[in-house]
């Protein structure tokens, strides 16, 4: 006669209500990750469109300071912005005379007047892209960016870019809209031609 000699473990016995427990724990907590991580997902998508427009409206606003009396400066931002930043979100852009440097020369009150600044549309944006904007070498009369002819800046002048932006959500976990609006700008002096 043979015995086996190989002990085994008993298994623990589940107490009682307890089956379905870890089922219920996860149900709960499961859609409160997801949510969390789309979130997050959601915010690092909205922080790198606002870098973009942030490192864009720098950028554009040194191209509108190029040297003084060039007549394509404006071309030259709005170019700039629409290779970087997708046109379709641009919502404006303004290019004005500024009061001081950096991202305190805002725009100025009433911008809309002569001598004061431009105001562009994503349409304007995608144009300069696409290089179908054409303007009088001699004179801004009558052109888009006759408010403040780049042919009229000098130095001490200070050029300032303004830019709104609609930055769509991916996810929709975020309530409201959906659509983040992101605006920024930046100035930089006239630079000596």
């Amino acid at each position: 006669m043979h015995h086996d000699h190989t002990k085994t473990t008993p298994t623990p016995r589940r107490l009682r209500g307890d089956s379905g427990g870890a089922l219920v724990e996860t149900a709960i907590v499961a859609p409160l990750l997801i949510i969390l991580v789309l979130g997050m997902a959601e915010m690092g998508l909205a922080w790198r469109a606002s870098t973009e427009v942030s490192d864009a409206v720098r950028q554009a606003a040194l191209d509108a300071s190029a040297p003084a009396g060039d007549r394509n400066a404006d071309i030259y931002a709005l170019e700039n912005l629409g290779s970087i930043i997708d046109p379709d979100t641009i919502v404006s852009v303004i290019i004005y005379k500024a009061a001081g440097t950096g991202t305190d020369g805002g725009v100025p009150a009433g911008c809309s007047g002569a001598g004061t600044c431009n105001t562009y549309s994503s349409a304007d944006v995608l144009r300069a892209v696409n290089g179908t904007i054409s303007v009088n070498e001699t004179s801004c009369a009558g052109d888009f960016d006759s408010n403040w002819c780049p042919l009229d800046r000098d130095v001490p002048d200070q050029v300032g870019v303004a830019v709104v932006v609609e930055h769509s959500y991916v996810t929709g976990i975020i309530p409201g809209s959906g659509i983040l609006t992101i605006e920024d700008q930046s100035t930089f002096p006239v630079l000596k031609n």
